[in-house]
């Protein structure tokens, strides 16, 4: 299984942007990559969890949220 590599879809541009968090399902069946976009916006990824692995594709996008600022 290949790793999960985000960096090309996550912003660069630091300060209040970049990879914000990771969390796992309950059941530890999925994981979630909450993340600020090339763009700056709100992005959460769904990736299904395989031999306590994360499986890289299919990636599933379950949140796309505009942000108007590059802050809270």
């Amino acid at each position: 299984m290949r790793q999960i590599i985000i960096s090309d879809r996550v912003s660069q541009d630091g300060g209040e942007r970049g990879l914000l968090g990771l969390t796992f399902s309950p059941d530890g069946t999925q994981l979630y990559a909450h993340y600020s976009d090339r763009e700056g916006n709100t992005q959460v990824d769904r990736y299904t969890m395989r031999k306590g692995r994360a499986d890289p594709s299919p990636r599933q996008s379950i949140l796309q949220l505009e942000q108007p600022q590059p802050n809270h």
